[in-house]
């Protein structure tokens, strides 16, 4: 699969360097026949024109695929977007059938304000999710009920509040779309992620305010040392639990700053760079011919 995706990745380059050989020889051969037959000057005249006419149609070519370039990543990027909400219900397709709240549930459903917006499902795995664009909607297995204490469920289903009031579902999807969407800058990837951070560091710090570190910390780490087989194609992002634990560890608030790699910057520049020589070039060049 990985070797089709790379192969298919260079096919383009493959054709211009087919298209521009061919035409290379096709040159290289008239001119050495118009020698031939004595006619030194009209072939080099002729050459001359021949070179001049493919440089128009090569930078012409090229300019029409940068015009569109911009269209087809955008069409890749909600393509991706509509793949992992695609995902995302298939997964959520798959769960057991929903089965009814306990008293305990119920409870702490009222308390924090997800009164009717709680859906449980039959699973022995630790699930809690906010799902849902338009009105979001949180999930929870009948394993993360049972396994949580009240004060922890509290605190779990006060971190999903703060996902369904802000609607961040809605928000991660365009968080997603733009990093798909912009892949030749790479910053955009690491902006993507401060903001799948900062989002989740927002709801624990909500959380925290209302029913206290311990209640969250308690609940988190059952989460992490339980083993998980449900994948969940929410967002495409590395996970962010090491950042949470340790901002319930230490005093300070949950402020998460963009963390902009060295490599990242570097590629950017470059992107950015190729992108104005080529169209400085393109721009230059007609007047030049």
């Amino acid at each position: 699969m990985k070797a089709a995706q790379r192969c298919f990745g260079m096919a383009p380059f493959a054709v211009f360097g087919l298209a521009t050989a061919t035409a290379t020889v096709a040159v290289v051969a008239f001119f050495a026949i118009a020698v031939e037959r004595g006619a030194p000057a009209h072939a080099a005249g002729v050459l001359l024109e021949a070179c001049t006419g493919f440089a128009q149609v090569t930078g012409g070519v090229i300019s029409i695929a940068l015009l569109s370039l911009p269209f087809l990543l955008a069409l890749a990027g909600l393509a991706h977007g509509a793949r992992t909400q695609w995902r995302t219900r298939r997964m959520l397709h798959r769960l057991h059938p929903r089965v009814g709240q306990v008293s305990k549930l119920q409870a702490a459903a009222n308390a924090t304000g997800l009164a009717g917006r709680v859906d449980v499902v039959a699973s022995d795995e630790l699930i809690a999710l906010t799902y849902g664009l338009a009105r979001p909607r949180v999930l929870l297995s009948q394993g993360a009920v049972e396994a949580l204490t009240p004060a922890e469920l509290r605190a779990v289903l006060a971190h999903e509040a703060t996902h369904v009031s802000r609607r961040d579902p809605l928000r991660l999807l365009v968080a997603e779309i733009a990093s798909a969407t912009f892949v030749i800058f790479p910053l955009v990837r690491d902006f993507a992620r401060h903001v799948h951070a900062a989002t989740e560091l927002a709801a624990d710090r909500a959380a925290v305010a209302s029913w206290g570190r311990r209640a969250l910390a308690g609940g988190l780490l059952k989460f992490i040392e339980t083993p998980r087989h449900l994948t969940v194609p929410s967002l495409a992002l590395e996970s962010t639990n090491d950042e949470r634990v340790a901002a319930l560890l230490r005093p300070g608030d949950f402020v998460h700053s963009p963390n902009l790699s060295r490599a990242a910057v570097l590629k950017t520049l470059l992107s950015a760079s190729a992108i104005a020589v080529i169209l400085g070039v393109l721009f230059a060049l007609p007047p030049m011919l």
